[in-house]
Formats: C-alpha cells, structure tokens, sequence
C-alpha cells in the first residue's frame, strides 16, 4: 500500500472574499493599472507585470493576469488565473489525475454554492476538463479539472465572447485549427 499524499483544497471561506473582489473586478472594465490595487485588496503579492504570489494554502500561490489593449489605448484586465488546490509532484501522472479528479466536484460545490446556481457549461477547450459558469454581469468563472491540481479563471465579457465565437465557429481565431470536443470532469 503506498501512502496517498496529501492535498489541500482552498475552503468556501477562503474563496468567496476572493471572488467578492475579482468578479466585480475582472468583469467591470478595470483598468490594468489598477492590478497592483486589487492584489492588495486579496491581500496578495504583486511581484510582476502579469501577477505574483496568492495568499492561499496551497504549495504553488502563484496567479495570474492578463490585460486586452482596448481601441482608446487603454488595458483592461481580461482573465484572472490562480490554483484552489495543491499541485501535486509525487506518483504517475494516472495517480495524480486520480486525485485531483475525486476532489474536484467540492470545488465545484464551493463555487455553486457562491453563485446560487450549477455550472452552466462545460471547459471548452485548452486540453483541461472542467466547468464554466455564465456569469448575470458578463464574464464567466471556469474551474479546469488539470493534471495535478485545481484552477479557476475569472474571465471578462470579452474573452467569454471570444471563446464562444470560436465554439460557434469550430476552430481557434488565431490558428485556425479546429476545436476537439471537451473532455469530461
């Protein structure tokens, strides 16, 4: 018998003030400068153009951000991307997706539970199960079932307009390589 390592989820608790901050940030047309202002409010670091370091209790904190150049010549912030979960480095990657699996739908409860209401679709694309919730001010919240750990991206009106033209179309705007069907949670 080997030894199931262990593997933190980040709590209701700790999400929701998160997402208290970044949905209304992520789908309201902030500004890019105003990045080093919301990290502060989540009480995380930023250390660089495009994120830092979150203040959750998982082993890899990093996050991300990512801005659109808007037609005036301003950025806004598009998507914010952070893991709810440990990553896991020890056993087979069969091991690894094993686990992450079995913790994935609390997640996804934690999340429903925020909103009030399931996920409205599945992950489209980007070779990661998981869940999309359609957000009521635009935007959407998608929570990826990877390899080794849990992540979810709080993304504006403007990128889930992309990605569901792109799904109406059937291939990627900037490849033109069509799009594989979604792999199940």
């Amino acid at each position: 018998m080997t030894d199931t390592p262990a593997f933190h989820l980040v709590t209701a608790d700790q999400l929701h003030p998160i997402l208290d901050i970044l949905v209304p940030a992520v789908t309201g047309h902030t500004p890019f400068d105003h990045a080093p202002t919301i990290a502060q409010q989540l009480g995380w670091t930023y250390t660089r153009r495009h994120g830092g370091k979150t203040a959750l209790p998982v082993n890899l904190q990093g996050y991300t951000i990512f801005y659109m150049d808007m037609k005036d010549g301003s950025q806004e912030i598009v998507s914010v991307g952070f893991r709810v979960s440990d990553t896991l480095f020890e056993g087979t990657t069969a091991s690894r997706k094993k686990i992450v699996k079995a913790a994935f739908p609390a997640m996804v409860h934690i999340i429903s539970d925020y909103l009030g209401y399931p996920p409205t679709r599945l992950v489209p694309f980007g070779g990661l199960a998981g869940q999309v919730w359609d957000l009521p001010q635009g935007g959407q919240i998608d929570l990826s079932n990877g390899e080794d750990c849990i992540l979810l991206d709080v993304k504006a009106q403007w990128e889930t307009d992309l990605e569901l033209e792109q799904l109406r179309l059937g291939y990627f705007a900037d490849t033109g390589k069509p799009i594989p069907p979604p792999p199940q949670p």
